[in-house]
């Protein structure tokens, strides 16, 4: 079971949290995830210098629409 998926405002928190200086894992405490759900996320974006958290949702689009059209040609 996975419970631990981010929305969209919890990203934006990230990069908020991130912009203020805030680690991964105080970042996660004050969003009440594990320090892991959001140092994956934060590395996954570009991580602490670049992170912007508009990138993870366009690579999860590409990943979404690959998946659709593999299922679509089988």
């Amino acid at each position: 079971m996975r419970g631990q998926a981010l929305t969209a405002e919890d990203r934006e928190e990230i990069s908020r949290g991130i912009s203020e200086g805030f680690s991964g894992s105080a970042i996660a405490r004050l969003l009440g995830k594990h320090r892991s759900v959001v140092n994956r996320e934060i590395y996954r974006c570009g991580g602490h210098d670049d992170y912007r958290h508009g990138q993870q949702e366009t690579s999860s689009e590409a990943r979404n629409f690959s998946l659709s059209l593999s299922k679509e040609t089988s």
